[in-house]
């Protein structure tokens, strides 16, 4: 409305007072003024127009940026607080999870000092078991039964020679010193002949002469499984 305004002044200037002595004159400059006024009046009434439809589309075009701006802000906030909601539903999570830990520690403690009991009981009642008078007859009775399967599954003669030898000193001596410490088995039945020279040799023959008896094994397997303190055993293992 002010542009409307200015141009509204401009197209109506201050008419100037005509001079003495020029009065003829006056009826031609009054049509020249008028012809002139309605000119103006017709340019004035085009620029009016044109100047409603810039303002009526600067309207247009400021109204379809603000729209698009608030669009623009609606989604930026939108993502916001999306962003937001899966943020604080993670921490919830996490702090649920974080809190039925700590819930489950008194239960667990709980649970550990009964498990460390029944392991305890556990280990008092298999010592028990262990230390029963029938318990240990029963053990003594596999032993010397498994002593004397032993006894006459063993060879009853060992002869032959044996020559070896290492690059490494140390370990025929080694041998040697372990053919020593078995003695009572061979009874130096074997001849050892050691080579201490810089290679691997190991050369001899041997023959071993026994005997083994079904009977034998069949007595002691009757013997071990009709036993009151074996059957004892069978039966308190098999509870446990």
């Amino acid at each position: 409305m002010k542009l409307i305004q200015k141009f509204r002044n401009r197209s109506h200037p201050a008419e100037k007072k005509p001079q003495n002595g020029h009065t003829d004159s006056l009826p031609a400059n009054t049509e020249k003024s008028t012809n002139s006024t309605d000119f103006k009046d017709v340019s004035t009434a085009d620029s009016c127009r044109s100047t409603n439809e810039a303002s009526d589309l600067t309207e247009e075009t400021v109204a379809s940026e603000r729209d698009t701006d608030l669009e623009y802000a609606r989604t930026k906030i939108g993502h916001l607080f999306y962003r937001l909601g899966i943020f604080f539903r993670n921490l919830w999570n996490r702090l649920s999870r974080l809190w039925q830990k700590i819930c489950r520690i008194p239960s667990s403690v709980e649970n550990f000092t009964l498990t460390i009991q029944n392991i305890c009981a556990k280990i008092e009642s298999y010592q028990k078991f262990l230390e029963h008078p029938r318990t240990k007859a029963a053990f003594s009775l596999i032993k010397d039964r498994f002593f004397r399967l032993l006894r006459h599954v063993f060879p009853t003669r060992i002869q032959g020679t044996l020559t070896f030898g290492s690059s490494d000193p140390s370990v025929t001596g080694a041998v040697l010193a372990i053919l020593g410490m078995t003695i009572p088995l061979h009874k130096n039945c074997i001849a050892v002949t050691p080579l201490f020279e810089d290679r691997n040799v190991i050369l001899g023959n041997i023959q071993i002469k026994g005997r083994i008896y079904g009977v034998v094994l069949l007595k002691t397997a009757l013997e071990l499984y009709f036993n009151k303190n074996i059957k004892y055993i069978i039966i308190r293992w098999k509870h446990k």
